[in-house]
Formats: C-alpha cells, sequence, structure tokens
C-alpha cells in the first residue's frame, strides 16, 4: 500500500511524505527494508486494532483544516491527513472492502474500479 500512492502526493503538515518511506524501502537502504517493512506492518497493525495510545493517536490521526477560496467565490474546505493516517486508511479499506462488495451491490462506487462496488477488491490498489 506504500507504493500505491502518487509521486508527488502531499504531505500533510509535518513534512513527511510517503516518497520518504518509499526512498526508504530501496536503493542504499535495502538491507533493512524488509525490517522497516515490518516495523510499518506493526504499527499499522495497532492502529487497526485500536491499540494505539491515544496522544500517538490524536498526533498521527489529525488533519487539518485549511480554507482556500474558490476562483468564482466562496470557500473550499481542504484536509490533508499525515502519511500514517492515509496508510493506515488504505489498509483498512483493502481488509474491509470484500466485505462490502455485498452491501453495495447495484450501487456505483469506487475509484479506479471498474463496477463499482461490486468489485471483488473493493478500494484496493493493483
Amino acid at each position: 500500500m506504500i507504493r500505491s500512492f502518487p509521486r508527488g502526493t502531499s504531505c500533510g503538515r509535518y513534512g513527511f511524505r510517503a516518497q520518504h518511506l518509499m526512498d526508504c524501502l530501496g536503493g542504499a537502504a535495502m538491507a533493512i527494508s524488509d525490517y522497516l517493512l515490518a516495523s510499518i506492518t506493526r504499527v499499522i497493525n495497532l492502529f487497526l486494532e485500536g491499540r494505539c495510545p491515544r496522544p500517538l493517536g490524536e498526533y498521527i490521526a489529525s488533519a487539518p483544516l485549511a480554507p482556500l477560496v474558490k476562483p468564482g467565490g466562496g470557500i473550499r474546505p481542504i484536509v490533508v491527513g499525515t502519511v500514517w493516517r492515509r496508510l493506515v486508511s488504505k489498509v483498512g479499506a483493502c481488509l474491509v472492502g470484500p466485505t462490502l462488495s455485498g452491501y453495495f451491490a447495484g450501487l456505483q462506487f469506487g475509484v479506479r474500479v471498474s463496477g463499482g462496488a461490486v468489485k471483488e477488491r473493493l478500494f484496493c490498489m493493483p
């Protein structure tokens, strides 16, 4: 799921980008990439199991709201969460997606997913 982030994806408020993780998992860092990936997996699983300490959860799960002025007037609220928040969300959606396909049967949901939610791998990037 780390590699599913588009190149140049926003970093959120702390400046840590998905590209930093990708760089750590390749190139000269390949010697530790298996250990690093296993550690990241354990952290993501802690979040998904609801066992993350509250102060850490508030730091990682927060996302600031930035009001941008629309060209024709009005305000467009933009929220950019941390890479960790977005990574946990991607993994969680990938895990529960297949169980939701029956629930959304006949409705057209999903991004870049042929057939929307009817597809077996709902929300998961190939």
